[in-house]
């Protein structure tokens, strides 16, 4: 009988001894991931105050570059193997992705045709996947919040023919004045197009770019 309280003992002081020296409470922040395929350091997520998190059960669950997230996570030890940067160790549950909601697109007539910004953007890819519009962009910022919302324009003409569905990205850069290079995927619910019972549906989808540029394609939406 004593070996074996002595041995429940030696387990409870093990037990507590790492709860206070490895181990932090569970603790919530919003964060961006980072992909950068080396062995030690593939998945990093970087929280609003600059900790740089290291998943250790990042293969629970699916992210890209870029994606903007809510966690809960616990820190269960260091790394300073991260390109010289000191890493925390972490076990993350992903609460929410920010990069996998599809916010439906604003409709903008000649009335309220002026009333969002257009700030430029660079686009580098534009694509239709189910009922999303998918663009992988970049804008110059990192010092205030901007917002990106996709917009379809309403023509003047009602008279047949009428043109195809006519998109743009509007940009609000808030008055960002900050230089960093800022890259992120959006995706837009265009569901909607469906009320007009034509599939497939041919769009015209384009963004404002830096100085003269300017990026415009055509677009095919099919659903049944």
């Amino acid at each position: 009988m004593s070996k074996s309280l002595y041995f429940i003992a030696l387990l409870a002081l093990i037990f507590v001894g790492c709860n206070q020296s490895d181990f932090k409470e569970d603790q919530r922040s919003k964060g961006t991931v980072a992909i950068l395929g080396t062995v030690d350091c593939s998945v990093q997520i970087k929280l609003e105050n600059g900790d740089l998190l290291l998943p250790q059960n990042w293969t629970d669950f699916k992210l890209v570059s870029g994606d903007e997230v809510e966690i809960d996570y616990r820190i269960i030890g260091e790394n300073n193997r991260c390109g010289g940067s000191n890493c925390l160790l972490t076990n993350v549950s992903v609460i929410k992705n920010a990069s996998l909601e599809a916010p439906d697109y604003i409709d903008l007539y000649v009335s309220n045709y002026d009333s969002l910004k257009n700030d430029p953007v660079t686009v580098s890819k534009a694509y239709i996947e189910d009922d999303k519009l998918i663009v992988e962009l970049s804008y110059g910022g990192g010092c205030t919040e901007h917002s990106i919302n996709l917009v379809r324009v309403h023509g003047w003409c009602a008279t047949p023919p009428i043109p195809p569905p006519s998109f743009q990205i509007r940009h609000d850069a808030n008055n960002d004045d900050c230089e960093a290079w800022i890259s992120k995927t959006y995706q837009f619910d265009i569901s909607r197009l469906q009320e007009g019972n034509e599939s497939p549906v041919k769009i015209s989808f384009s963004a404002t770019g830096y100085g003269d540029d300017f990026f415009h394609t055509n677009l095919i939406y099919n659903y049944e």
